[in-house]
Parts: structure tokens; C-alpha cells; sequence
């Protein structure tokens, strides 16, 4: 197939006016990675047959402006020397990082499904050893005394299957959970990577002292500081007449303190305003509820706190305010305690992992 076969198609008249080249280079790639289209392209990612691709076919407007002047700036012909550097260095003008930086500070949930996928497989090979070795048993008292020794085998069978199918039940709802509740943080997460730009800095199950709750999601950036609480309910929710409601049914009940996301949230930030306080900063925190599944938007309208729906996620996060500035210098005196809160509590994790051992 020749090069100008390989050439994208004309812009469709939707996708709107062309991108500039750095522009274009800052635009988020649509499949995974999700990074910077530029990025990718630096770090032989993706190639000019993926541009190709993305100018034709791919289904976000944005990205296909995007690949259509990458394409044009790889496809250039030679330019002057002094074009050249005029080029080069508009290019490294940009920023060196694109999109907020994303701080892991606990892999709680990811150890918790793992510790909780664990325990299912000890339960089930339990139970199927407990099984045979007790069916082989009634088999040979049955064929041996017809009485005792097969009602004894009968009862331990029952016994076993009584403590073993909750055991295993209870171990595969807390996986199930875990598996949920990590799902949906990394959902909202990838929303706040495609939303905010590099002046954020998003910290991720960050643990404050004295505590082993964690914050699901901190952000700090211009526009304050921020506690997010993640939710990823599967029963219908809605805010209705003061208070958070789930439907078990065709009724709606009230949620009980562990599952109430304006109490859970509002908790968290307290605890986050002490913790900065106690370091001498007097910052007020702001509180968001991210929900990672969809519900009709007119069930949180009612809502004092925002509320992230995954359809607006995006929308809603792309220029967050806090009601009291933060100034640069404050900006990154909060990073740097809230960074090195992340590290000693990586370091507490990986000792108790490996106990102790390098």
C-alpha cells in the first residue's frame, strides 16, 4: 500500500476546527494507555499506522483532529534549519508532564482482594476434602456397621457443609466488594486524568496517622483541596428529603452509617483538615461523592455536597473552584506533607508484606 494511500481522509465537517500541534499533542489517547496522544507517540507507543487509524475511525472528535496534525507534522517535507528549530522548540516548550499526577499511597483494596480471593480457595478446598474424605467414610460405615458410624458420618457432613457455605459465601462477598470498590476508583480515577491538568496532584488511599481508614481520593491543585469519597453501589441510590436513600425493592430505606457517603466523606475531610492543621496549614477541605454506577441525575439533584456521576464525571471536575484560593506556595507545602505521608505509609506496607526484609 503507498504513502498516499495511508493519507487520512478529509475532516468530517462535526469534528470542528483543526487542533494546533500542541494541541494535538495533549490530547488523551483513546484506548489504553490513556496518556498524552504526543507522549505516546515519543515513547514509540503508538505509530503513524495508529494515527492513520485514529483520523478515520476513531470515535471521540478530539482524537481524530488530533491524529490529522500529527500526521501532517510527521508528513511534513524537510523544512529550513531555522523553521526547524522554530519547531522544535514550540515542541519543548510544553509541559514536561500532561494531566494530574497520580500518587498511590496503599494498595489496600488490591491486597484486600487478593487476601479475600484467598480465603474462597481455602474454604472450597476445605470443603472438597472435608466432602470425600466424609462421603468415603459414610460409604465404608455403611458397608461395615449399619448404624452408628453412618449416622456420626452423616452429621459431621452436615456439620461441615453448615460452617464451611458460610464461611465461603461470607470470604466471596468481601472479594466481590473489594473488586467493586477498586473498579470504581479506577474509573473515577481515569476520568480525573482526562479532566484536571498537570497542576493536580491526586493521592490515592492515603491513610492519615493514627487511623487505618483510608481517603479513597485527595486532590490538590488550584482549585483546593479536595476529599472525594468513592461509591460503587449497586442497589439504586437517590438524596431524598435530607438524607441519602437505597431501594431494597420497590421501597426506598434510609442508608445506615457505614454505607452514608455524606457522613463517610464529611469524616474524611475533617480528619484531612486536622492532619494539615496540625502540620500549620489552615485549609478549608472540600467534599465531592463520586459514584461509579449510573443512576438518573435527578436522584442526587437534591444534593448539598457534588455529586460525580460517571456520565458527567468529566464535565463536572474540568474546573473545580474551592471557595477559599490556595495560593502556589501553599499549593505545594500541602503536596509535600501529604507526599511524604504516602511514602511512610508505602514503607509501613512493604515492611509488613516482607517482614522486615529488604
Amino acid at each position: 500500500m503507498s504513502a498516499s494511500q495511508l493519507q487520512p481522509t478529509a475532516t468530517p465537517p462535526d469534528d470542528g476546527p483543526a487542533l494546533t500541534l500542541e494541541q494535538a499533542r495533549c490530547v488523551i489517547w483513546q484506548t489504553q494507555p490513556k496518556q498524552p496522544m504526543g507522549q505516546l507517540l515519543d515513547s514509540g507507543v503508538i505509530g503513524r499506522k495508529d494515527l492513520v487509524w485514529a483520523s478515520q475511525k476513531a470515535y471521540r472528535p478530539e482524537v481524530r483532529q488530533a491524529a490529522r496534525t500529527l500526521l501532517q507534522a510527521i508528513d511534513a517535507p524537510s523544512v529550513a534549519p531555522a523553521a526547524e528549530r522554530v519547531l522544535l522548540a514550540a515542541v519543548s516548550a510544553e509541559p514536561s508532564r500532561y494531566g494530574p499526577r497520580v500518587v498511590v499511597a496503599s494498595a489496600y483494596l488490591e491486597e484486600r482482594q487478593e487476601n479475600s480471593f484467598g480465603l474462597v480457595m481455602f474454604g472450597v478446598g476445605m470443603g472438597f476434602i472435608a466432602f470425600v474424605y466424609l462421603v468415603w467414610f459414610l460409604i465404608q460405615s455403611i458397608w461395615l456397621e449399619p448404624f452408628w458410624p453412618a449416622t456420626l458420618a452423616s452429621v459431621s457432613l452436615a456439620l461441615s457443609a453448615a460452617i464451611l457455605i458460610p464461611y465461603v459465601r461470607k470470604q466471596l462477598r468481601a472479594w466481590r466488594t473489594a473488586r467493586q470498590g477498586r473498579r470504581g476508583e479506577e474509573q473515577v480515577l481515569d476520568a480525573l486524568r482526562e479532566s484536571l491538568d498537570q497542576r493536580w496532584t491526586i493521592y490515592r488511599n492515603l491513610q492519615l496517622l493514627d487511623r487505618t481508614a483510608d481517603l479513597d481520593l485527595v486532590l490538590v491543585g488550584p482549585g483546593g483541596v479536595w476529599c472525594v469519597q468513592v461509591k460503587a453501589y449497586r442497589a439504586p441510590l437517590r438524596y431524598h428529603a435530607g438524607r441519602w436513600e437505597t431501594r431494597h425493592g420497590q421501597s426506598w430505606r434510609p442508608c445506615d452509617a457505614t454505607f452514608d457517603p455524606e457522613r463517610a466523606v464529611t469524616a474524611q475531610a475533617l480528619r484531612l483538615h486536622s492532619f494539615l492543621a496540625r502540620e500549620g496549614i489552615e485549609r478549608y477541605v472540600e467534599r465531592a461523592i463520586a459514584l461509579a454506577e449510573g443512576i438518573p441525575a435527578a436522584n442526587v439533584a437534591e444534593s448539598p455536597l457534588p455529586v460525580w456521576l460517571p456520565f458527567s464525571v468529566r464535565q463536572q471536575t474540568a474546573s473545580l473552584v474551592t471557595r477559599y484560593p490556595v495560593s502556589d506556595d501553599e499549593r505545594a507545602r500541602i503536596n509535600a506533607i501529604l507526599a511524604q505521608r504516602a511514602d511512610a505509609q508505602r514503607a509501613v506496607e512493604h515492611d509488613r508484606r516482607t517482614g522486615g526484609r529488604a
